[in-house]
């Protein structure tokens, strides 16, 4: 049986937007290379509970109060003890009055905070909220974007916050918001991308809600980060991903997906662990450094899926039903 997301759903349409939202968000290392690792417990993923997620400096969550949705990159130069770290992020509001209000609210919150100079800021603030802690809030119609950045020095955090707040200008003038009484018909999938993915019939988490969704590549590359498997897709032409409790890609074709699942097969470091029965070897099980790190992959047709869990049994179950699911809907 294939997913079938609810269409016209408030909180659901409104993910939808965030992830447009996320593509439109400039990449950390597109600043200083050096900023290609994720940061725990913080995911590239839309709230609708703006007020408690990343999009906003730590002591200014209430200016994302009246916010529909946000999303937030967070990047840093190494995994452990991170020397800089920056995040960019977006939170949408239904109309300008709330966006009006918000912005003013964050000027008046930071009236008495050390201004930064930022070149060419406009219709925003930014401000040095601690030593070698640099944030700027700008608005662009009704999204108010944000640049967060810690290093070791004003200086540097000041020159990398200009950098990504004018890339971030430039994007977001190109970015094209949908109307906010537009959002409740934003297609949920495309093409049955994501009613391919492995999904669940039991009762969805918050997180379950902010993750499933359909992806272009651009925000799918933002979602996980320094991925190894990223430059290989864009080699084999992906294009929609559809994120559920299985993980679908489409790829430019049949070729190209049996190619990149042979190239990430080749250079990937796991290890082989029991697959799935009746499958042909089609379906291939892989174990990571922990015993509760384990995935299973597998190609059928352009469609390239993975499943993953803590459990070697449950996991090779998710993979028999994501593998029924391909073959029935080739």
């Amino acid at each position: 049986m294939l997913y079938s997301p609810g269409q016209g759903g408030t909180d659901s349409t409104w993910v939808a937007e965030g992830n447009r939202m996320l593509e439109m968000l400039v990449q950390p290392s597109d600043a200083d290379p050096t900023l290609i690792e994720a940061v725990k417990d913080h995911d590239a993923t839309p709230s609708v509970q703006s007020v408690t997620d990343d999009s906003m400096p730590k002591d200014a969550h209430f200016v994302a109060y009246k916010a529909k949705v946000s999303v937030a990159l967070t990047r840093a130069d190494r995994t452990d003890s991170p020397s800089t770290e920056v995040r960019v992020g977006a939170a949408r509001y239904a109309s300008d009055e709330h966006t009006t209000e918000a912005i003013t609210a964050a000027q008046n919150d930071f009236r008495a905070a050390n201004r930064a100079a930022i070149p060419n800021l406009t219709n925003g603030i930014a401000v040095e909220t601690e030593p070698g802690v640099i944030d700027v809030l700008f608005r662009r119609g009704e999204i108010i974007l944000t640049v967060h950045v810690k290093s070791p020095t004003t200086q540097k955090s000041t020159q990398l916050a200009a950098d990504l707040y004018a890339r971030q200008s430039v994007a977001a003038s190109r970015f094209k918001p949908t109307p906010s009484e537009s959002v409740p018909k934003i297609p949920l999938d495309r093409d049955g991308v994501l009613a391919r993915a492995l999904w669940s019939r039991g009762e969805l988490s918050d997180r379950d809600q902010r993750i499933i969704g359909i992806l272009t590549l651009p925000a799918f590359e933002r979602r996980v980060g320094n991925n190894p498997l990223v430059p290989l897709l864009r080699e084999a032409g992906a294009d929609l991903v559809g994120w559920n409790l299985g993980i679908v890609i489409r790829m430019r074709d049949d070729a190209a997906a049996l190619r990149f699942i042979e190239q990430g097969r080749a250079s990937s470091k796991r290890k082989r662990v029991e697959g799935v029965l009746h499958t042909n070897d089609s379906v291939v099980c892989t174990q990571g450094d922990r015993a509760d790190d384990i995935s299973c992959a597998m190609v059928v047709g352009r469609y390239y899926a993975n499943v993953s869990a803590s459990d070697a049994v449950v996991v090779r179950q998710m993979a028999a039903a994501q593998w029924a699911i391909l073959t029935q809907n080739p």
